[in-house]
């Protein structure tokens, strides 16, 4: 699971960093190639480690307005190339591929307006 951090230097305002690390993975035993060496190259046994960084600022306007925004996967990550070969597999039970974020960096604005009065 992620680790998140959040800095608030006062009530209105965060800044959040989030760090999504996933510790490489066993796509194949390596026993498997002793029956079959020419199944996958060696390196492709292993899905290597992934690492993924999210920063966002949230700053409340006023009590009703909150705006937000921030960048998602921001150093532009991508699991290995082997991996993101096999995309259109990806509702096969065991893949890889539900693991790691294919979408790459993206950026994100918004408001949360809140409408109505508060009711203690």
């Amino acid at each position: 699971s992620p680790t998140t951090l959040t800095y608030s230097p006062h009530e209105a305002l965060s800044f959040t960093w989030t760090w999504d690390w996933q510790p490489s993975q066993e796509i194949q035993d390596s026993d498997f190639l002793l029956n079959d060496p020419d199944n996958r190259r060696a390196e492709h046994l292993e899905a290597g480690d992934f690492h993924q960084h999210d920063f966002s600022v949230r700053y409340d306007v006023v009590d009703q307005v909150t705006l937000r925004a921030g960048v998602t996967n921001a150093l532009d990550a991508e699991p290995v190339e082997y991996i993101q070969s096999n995309i259109p597999n990806r509702n096969q039970e065991g893949s890889l591929n539900d693991v790691f974020d294919f979408l790459r960096r993206r950026f994100f604005i918004g408001a949360n307006p809140k409408f109505g009065a508060a009711r203690d």
